[in-house]
């Protein structure tokens, strides 16, 4: 299902049923519909996190410094100031990007945040359509990587800031705010081609 084309159209839902099944946080597919739209709820360190690896697994700039903070846009310009956008994703990417690549991750530790999109806690839910709730500035969290198999292909501390500039309707937003872009930009590259190869 997920990889044919006549049912793009659910692809978000399929990679969110991959999720639960995994045990992940979050599952994401290149061939996945790039424009979901959350309406009057808060969005998470992993929607940032989903937007960033979409956008990297389809090579679209725009939506990827969309998902970026500030630390994160100044990492991105630091990485392009003497290579295009292509060159940048060649040097990274060994191999050519397609639509067949996926990946997931899990957010460790047993925090709202490390559970998936879809499930069955009311609570979970109830909590997650709050705008009372006390949502933190800033967070680090251990993410573990795992390709389209299921497998652990790397794992790592990524860094999220709570945006300021949210729209009314958008009562909070993260932005992945990671200094150390390369080397997640290269696991992300990494764990999608290892999917690719098995």
């Amino acid at each position: 299902m997920a990889d044919s084309p006549r049912l793009r159209y659910l692809s978000g839902g399929i990679d969110q049923s991959l999720a639960v099944a995994l045990d992940l946080t979050s599952y994401i597919s290149a061939s996945r519909v790039g424009n979901s739209f959350l309406c009057c709820r808060p969005e998470e360190p992993r929607h940032a996190l989903d937007q960033l690896t979409l956008a990297w697994l389809q090579g679209n700039r725009q939506r990827m410094e969309e998902a970026l903070g500030p630390r994160g846009r100044l990492a991105l310009s630091s990485l392009m100031a003497r290579r295009s956008w292509l060159e940048l994703r060649s040097e990274i990417w060994h191999g050519v990007p397609s639509s067949g690549l996926a990946l997931g991750f899990r957010f460790v530790g047993s925090s709202d945040w490390s559970k998936p999109e879809e499930t069955l806690d009311q609570g979970l839910q109830d909590r997650r359509r709050s705008v009372d709730e006390p949502w933190p500035e800033a967070a680090n969290l251990i993410t573990e990587f795992v390709g389209i198999a299921g497998r652990g292909c790397g794992s790592r501390e990524i860094s999220f800031v709570r945006s300021l500039g949210t729209p009314a309707w958008l009562p909070t937003k993260y932005l992945v705010d990671e200094p150390d872009l390369v080397t997640l930009l290269r696991t992300v590259s990494d764990c999608a081609g290892m999917g690719a190869a098995q």
